[in-house]
């Protein structure tokens, strides 16, 4: 998941190819393997969703952020996912 948010970020952010960042990004969230870090998982359902927002595809963004409260964390990763969850809770905020 890491690996492909930081292609994905360099497709979107330096490259301005917001479609070639989401297909990175579904293709990492259709296949996701055991031994990824949750926290990453997070990250890239934020990222996901704020693309989403860019592309006016309000749908998935808010279908993004719905899985970020699924995914299953320790105190530790919590911890560790704050500005992810930051990040999210202001989108979610702006997409009311």
């Amino acid at each position: 998941m890491a690996k492909a948010l930081g292609n994905a970020v360099v497709q979107a952010d330096s490259r301005g190819d917001v479609r070639q960042a989401v297909r990175i990004l579904d293709s990492a969230l259709a296949r996701p393997q055991a031994g990824d870090d949750p926290v990453a998982q997070i990250e890239v359902l934020v990222y996901r969703a704020e693309l989403a927002v860019v592309l006016h595809d309000l749908d998935t963004a808010t279908e993004m952020l719905a899985r970020v409260e699924r995914v299953v964390l320790n105190p530790d990763e919590s911890e560790r996912a704050g500005s992810a969850f930051q990040n999210a809770a202001e989108l979610a905020a702006a997409l009311r």
